[in-house]
């Protein structure tokens, strides 16, 4: 079974849930271990940030932005943030680069491999240009830049976050970590965890207003690296269930070809018309398998007494279908009168699309050496025996599903070759069949425009049956939940143009400088006090922002109750709120407005003078004010 973006995620989010369950004091090399492993996992979250999406230099200050595509500018610059945070005292910290010994570093170390992993497997889907600049090369590339796909990449790396800062809050206490550890360290994990709460806030109005779509997830997870499978021969004893995945296996192997074969340029290598003729009557022979295997799911689903529209629209799918394998078949015929050079070497598809055949035509009839060549009339499978409950019948029909899907990009291809291969003059006809007045002095001539047209109307027609085909059983696929049924928003996204990202280096760059977030009450007491020991200034911090999660996950939970009260529940304004409500207790030690700060402290020793910050915008979501500029006595200002 091929590697999936989903395992990798998983995988990654088990071990940070494994990290953070360890509640226990650290020596110094355990925190040191641990700070060199946090390192290492932010920076491979941050290197997610914007790396799939098209506008990824979007300016979070921009005014022409909404509010989910400046949420997510936010987000994706708090996640660079706090991998910048960590990166230079990670580097001090310094280390022998042996496998972490303490049980919390090795989590982290695997989710930041897990992490890693699928951001490569994201990669393969992308090929570099001359100019640094990554396009799409397969047609999960438009899946991954889409907006519901990057907006659920992006909502699962900030719950990471969530998860992870506050116990990489704990770092900072002196109590906690090693004492041995610089005071900078401490600072710098304490600026990490700012940045991975501001990425979950910033993420939250596309929760809440704007969720992205389960499918948009369900996309993301399905993700499969950009290889192809291994090819599997037909042999004889195979179940139903082992041809249904057979037959998936094959499908998915063609749609990997099919547009390896059209990108090559080399005349050498390009198809010819025994290739189309040959891929034409295995598309041909699949499809009226297909079609008999929906005839079968169809009075199979009829005789379970599954719903009545569930019978009718499998018929009207083996009805497209059998449009769409009478098309392939008067595309075979075509190539009778029409060819090319001679080449004895086939392409991969037109050599595996027998493969295919193979597998369909023997879903469908009872005979287990079923081959296209048999002389007697084949017998049919028992339905019963194609799906003998009705949680069968998904099952067999995503494997006509990804049949269907697979010809229909054979088609596109296909059609495309042969379209260039009349733009070079490859194709030639008979001399016979030219008209009287033309002098051929050799046994084929290029072939005249009404014939190259004719053709060319013929492969249109296969594609307009191909979709057609495919709408109906998207659509079936997706009232039965088949396995199959991603492939219709595959097929969606796939109408759009394919992207084009820009260049992004392995280790987040940096970034514009921006405004430190405003300090919280207990932070801003030490500093009115002159107090500028680093332990110090960090255990505060870790009280403010443990302040504003608790003030933020409370007002969360208000919204969702008065949204899912509905417009005719609201509360009672009249009633005082409750003073032992933690929400309330926390409310009293966090400033509701502009509070006035100490006059900035420039002294090189001050630990926090170089702390990164959040932007004015993202302060004012938070509740926090944003910090106003100095004018001075001179009204004038």
């Amino acid at each position: 079974m091929p590697a999936l973006f989903g395992d990798f995620l998983a995988a990654a989010s088990e071990h940070i849930d494994a990290a953070v369950c360890f509640y226990g004091d650290l020596s110094d090399d355990a925190a040191r271990e641990v700070i060199r492993e946090l390192d290492r996992l932010v920076a491979a979250m941050a290197r997610y940030a914007g790396a799939f999406t098209p506008d990824a230099d979007t300016d979070p200050a921009d005014a022409h932005l909404d509010v989910r595509a400046r949420a997510e500018a936010d987000a994706h610059q708090a996640l660079r943030e706090a991998a910048a945070s960590l990166r230079a005292d990670a580097e001090r910290i310094g280390g022998t680069g042996a496998e972490p010994v303490f049980p919390a570093a090795r989590h982290l170390a695997a989710a930041a491999a897990a992490l890693t992993a699928g951001h490569d497997l994201l990669q393969t889907h992308f090929a570099p240009g001359p100019d640094g600049a990554r396009t799409g090369r397969s047609r999960w590339a438009t899946v991954i830049a889409s907006e519901p796909v990057s907006a659920a990449l992006l909502s699962e790396l900030a719950d990471s976050g969530r998860r992870l800062a506050p116990w990489v809050a704990r770092l900072s206490l002196p109590g906690l970590a090693g004492s041995g550890l610089p005071g900078s360290a401490r600072l710098a994990v304490s600026a990490a965890c700012r940045w991975l709460r501001i990425a979950d806030i910033a993420t939250q109005p596309g929760r809440g207003d704007h969720p992205p779509a389960a499918a948009g997830l369900k996309l993301l997870r399905a993700v499969p690296a950009h290889t192809p499978p291994p090819r599997r021969r037909p042999h004889a004893g195979e179940t139903v269930a082992a041809l249904c995945a057979s037959t998936q296996t094959t499908a998915e192997r063609l749609r990997y070809l099919a547009p390896a074969v059209a990108a090559r340029a080399h005349p050498a290598a390009a198809p010819t018309a025994a290739c189309w003729q040959r891929t034409a009557h295995g598309a041909a022979i699949t499809g009226h398998c297909a079609e008999l295997i929906l005839r079968s799911l169809a009075d199979r689903a009829r005789i379970l007494g599954i719903a009545p529209a569930i019978p009718s629209a499998l018929r009207h799918a083996a009805d497209a279908t059998s449009a769409g394998w009478a098309a392939w078949r008067a595309a075979a015929h075509a190539f009778d009168t029409i060819t090319t050079e001679k080449r004895a070497t086939l392409t991969p598809v037109a050599a595996e699309i027998g493969d295919l055949a193979l597998w369909t035509g023997r879903l469908a009839h009872s005979d287990p050496d079923w081959t296209p060549a048999r002389g007697h009339p084949p017998d049919l499978r028992d339905p019963a025996d194609l799906a003998f409950a009705p949680a069968g019948i998904p099952a067999v029909l995503a494997a006509v599903h990804h049949a269907a899907d697979a010809l229909a990009v054979v088609a596109a291809e296909d059609r495309e070759a042969v379209r260039a291969a009349a733009a070079s003059r490859r194709l030639f006809v008979p001399a016979r069949l030219m008209p009287e007045h033309h002098d051929a002095p050799y046994p084929y001539a290029p072939a005249p425009h009404p014939h190259v047209d004719e053709l060319l109307a013929t492969y249109d027609n296969v594609i307009r049956s191909a979709i057609r085909a495919g709408r109906i059983i998207d659509d079936l696929a997706t009232s039965l939940d088949a396995p199959s049924s991603l492939l219709g928003p595959i097929r969606a996204a796939n109408r759009r143009e394919m992207p084009r990202l820009a260049h992004r280096g392995n280790r987040p760059g940096p970034q514009p400088p921006l405004v430190r977030p405003g300090t919280g009450q207990v932070e801003q007491t030490l500093r009115q006090l002159h107090i500028t020991e680093p332990a110090l200034l960090a255990r505060a911090a870790v009280i403010d922002d443990a302040a504003r999660d608790l003030i933020t996950e409370a007002t969360t939970k208000t919204h969702r109750r008065d949204t899912a009260s509905g417009p005719g529940h609201h509360r009672t304004t009249g009633t005082p709120p409750d003073p032992r409500h933690p929400a309330h207790l926390a409310a009293k030690d966090t400033p509701h407005g502009p509070v006035a700060l100490p006059p900035k402290d420039t002294r090189p020793d001050n630990p926090r003078s170089n702390v990164p910050s959040a932007p004015p915008h993202e302060m004012s979501r938070m509740g926090i004010a944003a910090p106003q500029p100095h004018r001075g006595n001179n009204p004038g200002l």
